[in-house]
C-alpha cells in the first residue's frame, strides 16, 4: 500500500527540514510526499526546492500568492496518487522512523478506511505531554464504524478536537464522498468536514502510539482574536448544527455532534472580552441573534452559563465569566 503524506507550508524555514526528516527517515518505503508552499516570504521555498531535487518521492509545488489552508489541502489532496492521505502540519513531525510501519501493520490486519492515533504536545523546552483526544478508552483491537467512533469519542466530558493530522483516510473515502475544505471558511474549516469523512467510513481502529509531534509553542502559532475570527466561530456553530439536524443519522449522534459544535459558541462569548468595544458590538449582537444554540450544548458547565445569561444577559455574563476565570477557559 502507498502512503500519501500531505504538507502545507506557510513560512516555516525554521521547521520545515525536521518535518520533511521524519517522513524521509521511515523504514517503511512506499510513501510519496505532497508539499505546497502558501507564498512563503522567509526561505521555506529554498528548503523544500532542495529536499526535492534529493528525493524524487517528493512533489513540491509552489504558490506565488497566499492562499489558505484550506485551498491548499484541496489541492494537496487532488495531488495525492496514495491508497492513504496523511496530513502532516509543516511546523510538526512523526515521532520515529516507524511510524509508517506501525501504521501499514494496522492496516494491513484490520484492512480500515480510517485509523485514529495520539500525539504529544511538545515544548520550546523539548519536555512532552502525551495527548488521547476522547479515544484512549478504545481498544485497539476492536473495529468500529465511523457512527461507532464518533458516538464514543463524543459521548466523554472532554471536548473533541477535529485534528486531520491525527489519522490516516483511505484517500478514497475524500474522493468518492467529494468531500472537500471551504475556502470561504475563516476559521474551523478543519471540524467543517472531518466528521463527514468519519462518518463515511466502514472500518475504523484506533492506535494508542503518540505518533504525531505537535509543537505547542512557535512564533505565530497561535490564532489571533478578532472580530472576524470570533463571527466565524459563531457562523461555524449555527451552520454545522443546522447542517447535522438536517442529516440521516442516530439522534443520539445527531445531540453529541450539536453538543459539540455548540462549543465554538461559548469560546465566542467568552474570547469576545479581548476585542475593542466596538468591536463586541457586533459580535454580541450576533450572539444574539442565534441565542438559540445554547439550547444544543449538554455540557453540564455551559448549561449553568445559559441560565445565567437569562438573568443577567449576555454582556454581564460574558465580563463575569471572564473576570471569574482570570483569564482561563472554565
Amino acid at each position: 500500500m502507498k502512503f500519501s503524506i500531505l504538507i502545507p507550508c506557510y513560512n516555516v524555514s525554521k521547521y520545515i527540514r525536521k518535518c520533511l526528516e521524519s517522513v524521509v527517515c521511515q523504514t517503511y518505503k512506499n510513501w510519496e510526499i505532497v508539499v505546497i508552499d502558501d507564498g512563503s516570504t522567509d526561505g521555506t521555498v529554498d528548503i523544500i526546492k532542495c529536499y526535492a531535487e534529493r528525493e524524487k518521492r517528493i512533489k513540491a509545488f509552489y504558490q506565488k500568492e497566499n492562499q489558505g489552508v484550506a485551498v491548499l489541502r484541496n489541492l494537496l489532496l487532488k495531488e495525492s496518487t496514495g491508497d492513504f492521505v496523511i496530513f502532516l502540519d509543516s511546523d510538526d513531525w512523526w515521532r520515529d522512523k516507524k511510524s509508517l510501519e506501525q501504521m501499514a501493520a494496522s492496516l494491513k490486519k484490520s484492512n480500515a478506511d480510517i485509523i485514529a492515533f495520539q500525539y504529544n504536545i511538545v515544548t520550546k523546552v523539548g519536555s512532552t505531554v502525551q495527548r488521547s483526544n476522547n479515544t484512549q478508552f478504545l481498544k485497539e483491537s476492536e473495529i468500529y464504524t465511523g457512527e461507532e467512533y464518533l458516538k464514543a469519542v463524543l459521548g466523554q466530558k472532554a471536548v473533541y478536537q477535529w485534528y486531520p493530522f491525527l489519522y490516516v483516510f483511505r484517500r478514497q473515502l475524500w474522493v468518492e464522498n467529494n468531500i472537500k475544505f471551504n475556502p470561504k471558511t475563516y476559521a474551523l474549516e478543519d471540524a467543517e468536514v472531518l466528521y463527514r469523512v468519519i462518518l463515511c467510513a466502514s472500518k475504523l481502529v484506533v492506535m494508542h502510539e503518540p505518533i504525531y509531534q505537535y509543537r505547542g509553542e512557535r512564533e505565530g502559532k497561535l490564532t489571533q482574536i478578532s472580530e472576524m475570527f470570533l463571527s466565524s466561530m459563531i457562523d461555524f456553530s449555527v451552520k454545522s448544527i443546522k447542517k447535522v439536524t438536517e442529516m440521516d443519522m442516530e439522534q443520539e449522534l445527531k445531540i453529541l455532534l450539536c453538543d459539540n459544535f455548540s462549543y465554538q459558541y461559548y469560546a465566542a462569548l467568552y474570547s469576545v472580552n479581548y476585542l475593542k468595544q466596538s468591536e463586541a458590538a457586533k459580535i454580541f449582537d450576533s450572539l444574539n441573534t442565534y441565542k438559540f444554540i445554547m439550547t444544543y450544548t449538554r455540557n453540564k458547565r455551559y448549561i449553568l452559563l445559559s441560565k445565567i445569561i437569562q438573568i443577567f444577559g449576555l454582556h454581564a455574563t460574558s465580563r463575569i465569566w471572564f473576570l471569574f476565570s482570570n483569564g482561563k477557559w472554565i
